[in-house]
C-alpha cells in the first residue's frame, strides 16, 4: 500500500542517515530498530537509488561526495 512504501522510505532514509551505507546494513538496520520486517536487498537498492546513492565496491555513497 502507499501508506507501507511511505513507511519503508522513512526508515531507509532514517538507516542512511544513522550511518547504514549499503542495501544489506541498511536491511539490517531496519530489523533491529522497527517493528516491521525489512523490505528486500532489491527493494532497498532502489530507494537508495532515488536518494541519490551509487554503489562503490561493496559499500554505497551519496552522488557527488
Amino acid at each position: 500500500t502507499e501508506a507501507e512504501s511511505i513507511a519503508i522510505r522513512k526508515w531507509i532514509t532514517a538507516a542512511l542517515k544513522d550511518g547504514a551505507n549499503s542495501p544489506r546494513k541498511v536491511q539490517s538496520w531496519i530489523e533491529q530498530n522497527t517493528e516491521m520486517g525489512a523490505p528486500s536487498i532489491p527493494t532497498i537498492a532502489i530507494v537508495m537509488r532515488e536518494e541519490g546513492f551509487e554503489p562503490i565496491g561493496y559499500v554505497w555513497a551519496k552522488k557527488g561526495k
